[in-house]
């Protein structure tokens, strides 16, 4: 049997995420061929082009979208604020798309990319990578199952040190006004977006405080803690920073169930998910995980060629977007948000 040829891949944008996209598509050249960057940064151009040879260079998504380059497949990430307005334009070109997360910043941006994505009928993912690894996938079949009783309660922490991710560099992650938050959207969103997807459960209700300062700034959240209620009815808690000490950075969720516990914690056991049950408590996968972006990419080309069922759609993932932009009002008013519906 014939296979097909590799799909045509641009990167929309080129910084440290982007690599990752990139390693991923190395990794996979019988899936993916990298022809194409979109991106102001002449050092970036220059390192890339000892490694990736031959590759064509824009300096922004409507030069490569003008240039009459033939591209099937866009990695988006960018800066968030950018997303949208990328989204479009790609859309309207007939390609498709693997948008970094958040793939907008509010539910009516989201509203607006969908209605774009969905009149021109191209493929979008949003790039949930947690969505991707094994475990997690594991954890929420096993949710799925009934096996593990009703979900009553929750809780996800996620705390980084901005200063030192960036080697202590101004960066837009800190500007409100390109990242579109701080904390919440920028690393929480993986644990809400997580806690959705195992427990099969949308968020409808948010009530948060949040605080700014160094190195935060135009209203980005340094730290925000939120109260999180689940259309079944099982409550829980979220807290972020983004400056939090360096040695206590870390990512924990807890899922508690009549019968069991799911938990993961970053710095345990390669951050996978483990079963409490019964008085004992295991890895619910075994052995060495495949790099979420590696399986993302491969369910992108998948769902692109139409041999995968949806995991991680814009659809799918409107409610985490809206789940931040309800955080945000609640923050903004003291008083609990509902999360908007699609």
């Amino acid at each position: 049997m014939h296979s097909p040829a590799p799909l045509r891949l641009a990167l929309v944008g080129a910084g440290r995420v982007a690599m990752a996209h990139l390693a991923a598509a190395d990794r996979h050249p019988e899936l993916v061929e990298f022809v194409a960057c979109a991106d102001p940064s002449t050092a970036v151009r220059t390192s890339l082009a000892e490694t990736h040879p031959g590759v064509a260079w824009y300096p922004d998504v409507e030069s490569l979208l003008a240039g009459g380059e033939r591209v099937e497949l866009a990695v988006v990430a960018t800066p968030h604020a950018a997303h949208l307005g990328q989204i479009v334009a790609l859309a309207r070109a007939g390609i498709a798309m693997l948008v970094e997360k958040p793939v907008v910043l509010t539910a009516a941006q989201a509203r607006e990319a969908l209605a774009a994505v969905e009149e021109s009928g191209v493929t979008l993912v949003a790039g949930q990578t947690r969505r991707f690894a094994r475990d997690v996938e594991q954890a929420a079949m096993d949710v799925a199952a009934g096996d593990l009783g009703p979900l009553n309660a929750f809780a996800g922490v996620s705390l980084q040190n901005l200063l030192a991710y960036t080697g202590g560099a101004a960066s837009w992650f800190m500007d409100g006004a390109i990242a579109g938050g701080g904390s919440v959207i920028s690393h929480g969103i993986h644990i809400i977006d997580v806690i959705r997807f195992v427990s099969g459960e949308d968020v409808v209700l948010a009530d948060a405080q949040a605080s700014t300062g160094p190195p935060m700034f135009n209203g980005a959240d340094s730290d925000t803690a939120a109260t999180l209620q689940l259309a079944g009815g099982a409550v829980g808690t979220l807290l972020t920073s983004y400056r939090t000490s360096p040695d206590a950075q870390r990512a924990t969720i807890d899922l508690f169930f009549d019968d069991a516990r799911l938990w993961s914690d970053s710095r345990l056991d390669d951050g996978r998910m483990h079963l409490d049950r019964g008085g004992a408590s295991a890895a619910i996968v075994d052995g060495d995980l495949p790099d979420p972006f590696e399986t993302q990419l491969i369910h992108t080309v998948d769902r692109i060629r139409g041999n995968a069922p949806e995991r991680s759609s814009l659809r799918q993932n409107f409610n985490t977007l809206a789940t931040i932009d309800a955080i945000a009002r609640s923050a903004a008013t003291g008083r609990r948000q509902p999360v908007e519906e699609r």
